[in-house]
C-alpha cells in the first residue's frame, strides 16, 4: 500500500465482531453505514468518516473524492457529511458502475479538514486545497426544475445556458 505496510488479519473472532456486533457487512455493492453510526456524536462520526475516506478516498488536484459501488454507502456518507455542513456533488461513472462523492469548493474542503485522513500525504494534499483562494461558491445555489431553466434561457439574455442546462 501507499504507506509501505500491508497487514492481513485472519481471525474468526475479529470477523464475528465486525459482522455480528458492529454490523459491518456487505460487499462493494451492498455495504452501508450500520444503524448505530447515525447516533454517533460528531467526534466519533468524524473518526468513522476519516477511516472511510482514508481507505476509499483520495485528494485530486481540485477535489476530495470518495468512490464506491454502493448506492447506500454514498447516500449514508453524504448524509453524514451534511452534519458537518459539507455540501457534496455526485458523479456516476457507468463504465465501472461507481459513484464519486466530490467535495470541490474550498469552504467545503476546509470543513472536511475537521474530518481529515489517516495518511500524512493525503493530509498534506488536503491542506494545499484548503489554502487556495476560492473562485466559486456553491453554498447559495438553489436547484431549479429544468423547465424553469429552459424558460430563463429563452427570456434572459445573460442566462448561462451552457452551465445550467447543457452541463446539468
Amino acid at each position: 500500500h501507499s504507506d509501505g505496510v500491508s497487514l492481513i488479519i485472519s481471525n474468526t473472532n475479529l470477523v464475528f465482531l465486525f459482522k455480528e456486533v458492529l454490523k459491518l457487512s456487505g460487499n462493494s455493492y451492498t455495504k452501508k453505514f450500520p444503524q448505530w453510526a447515525f447516533n454517533l456524536d460528531k467526534e466519533k462520526l468524524a473518526s468513522l468518516l476519516r477511516g472511510l475516506y482514508s481507505g476509499d478516498g483520495t485528494v485530486s488536484a481540485n477535489e476530495v473524492i470518495l468512490t464506491s459501488c454502493s448506492k447506500e454507502l454514498i447516500k449514508d456518507t453524504r448524509f453524514s457529511l451534511a452534519k458537518f455542513g459539507i455540501i457534496t456533488r455526485i458523479h456516476h461513472v457507468e463504465k465501472d458502475k461507481t459513484t464519486h462523492i466530490r467535495i470541490g469548493e474550498v469552504a467545503m474542503q476546509q470543513r472536511f479538514s475537521q474530518i481529515g485522513f489517516l495518511q500524512g500525504y493525503k493530509l498534506q494534499r488536503l491542506a494545499k486545497l484548503c489554502g487556495r483562494i476560492s473562485t466559486h461558491n456553491i453554498t447559495d445555489v438553489i436547484p431549479l426544475p429544468i423547465e424553469l431553466l429552459q424558460n430563463l434561457s429563452q427570456n434572459v439574455a445573460a442566462f448561462n445556458k451552457h452551465d445550467y442546462i447543457s452541463r446539468g
